[in-house]
């Protein structure tokens, strides 16, 4: 007598001894809806819409072919779900990846690349980005009301824009490389962000941090922009600039708009960085409107600043070309203490900081002023 076994089963059996699953045998096309994992196995062109996630945990194994786009439409969209997609490319779309609705997408070994954004989050979605390459982008990550972003061991370089927070929740940003971009990172009423053990070169503003709060930014690199951190605008507590390498940028790091002094903030801190060779000043501090409760300035070690100033000024008009250069209203850098800061070979003073107050310990030699400091004893 005969047996005679579903069409299923002897498709699954050929598959099982030829090394194929199901996920990996179908046949994947634009617009599809993803629902167990699956393999390409040659590159998707798209007119519109690339792929949808459409249940949990999904993995998306490009296997180094590319999901290839028409200059609109979304190549990934993740919304409400979690997915990981990894090693290969989305091209030229209009959002290479979209998380929104909670969802969650990792990437690992992904390029994108010549997309309007790269990765686009809003309404609590979150994005952990590891070993991946996002160049060429208009924004390489936007980030809207998410719900947080890991970066690591990633390239987020020639972009017009890098990585920007509106409103985020706490983020990771580390052992990156971010080059080339207008800004590397971008902020608006963002905290609890971290960068950390990355090199920010090469960008029109490496770091700009606007009415944001509790920015740790540590032991990077941070060399050649034109200006290495900005922290500006109101609202910025808790932001500690910490062990960071920062040299060659027309300023290092500054507090305070350079066209109004407008910066408010408190229990700030500017600790154990060394800053060499900026070409206007150090550390920039230029407050006229708001206020600096508890900053500290303590421990950074300032060499050869202010030799190519180009006409850097504060917002009173005087030319910046110092190892630290504060000016503001009395009534606010009375609220900033420096300690144990050592500056040697800078342009002018050493130290230029009229009204602080004085925590002791500086030291300041072989600057161009003959008096090494300013408001201050060294």
């Amino acid at each position: 007598m005969c047996r005679r076994f579903p069409l299923i089963s002897l498709l699954a059996l050929v598959m099982a001894l030829s090394g194929m699953s199901i996920a990996s045998a179908a046949t994947v096309t634009c617009g599809m809806d993803i629902t167990t994992d699956v393999t390409l196995t040659e590159d998707l062109t798209c007119p519109g819409d690339g792929l949808v996630v459409a249940a949990e945990d999904v993995t998306i194994d490009l296997n180094g072919y590319s999901i290839i786009g028409s200059s609109s439409g979304t190549g990934l969209e993740v919304i409400g779900f979690a997915a990981t997609v990894t090693d290969g490319a989305i091209t030229g779309f209009n959002r290479a990846i979209e998380v929104s609705d909670v969802g969650h997408v990792t990437t690992n070994r992904m390029t994108l690349t010549n997309n309007s954004t790269g990765i686009e989050l809003d309404a609590g979605g979150k994005a952990t980005v590891t070993k991946s390459s996002l160049r060429h982008n208009g924004s390489a990550i936007s980030a809207l009301l998410t719900g947080g972003i890991h970066v690591s061991g990633s390239d987020i370089s020639h972009n017009n824009g890098g990585i920007f927070f509106i409103n985020n929740g706490n983020s990771l940003i580390e052992k990156s490389t971010l080059t080339h971009n207008r800004y590397a990172v971008g902020s608006s009423q963002a905290g609890g962000v971290t960068v950390t053990s990355s090199t920010l070169s090469n960008n029109d503003v490496a770091i700009d941090v606007f009415q944001g709060g509790s920015w740790t930014i540590s032991h990077n690199k941070i060399k050649d922009n034109g200006i290495g951190v900005l922290i500006d605008d109101f609202d910025n507590h808790r932001t500690v600039v910490s062990s960071n390498q920062i040299s060659g940028n027309g300023v290092g790091v500054q507090f305070g708009n350079e066209d109004f002094g407008t910066w408010s903030g408190q229990d700030c801190e500017v600790t154990k960085n060394t800053f060499r060779s900026n070409r206007a000043a150090g550390l920039l501090i230029n407050i006229d409107i708001g206020l600096a409760d508890n900053f500290k300035v303590r421990a950074n070690t300032f060499i050869d600043n202010g030799h190519y100033p180009n006409g850097i000024a504060s917002v009173y008009g005087t030319i910046v070309d110092d190892g630290i250069h504060i000016v503001g209203a009395p009534t606010i850098v009375d609220d900033i203490t420096l300690t144990s800061n050592k500056a040697n070979k800078n342009a002018d003073y050493g130290i230029e900081a009229d009204g602080v107050v004085d925590g002791g310990k500086n030291k300041a030699h072989n600057n161009g002023n003959p008096d090494q400091c300013l408001g201050l004893n060294c």
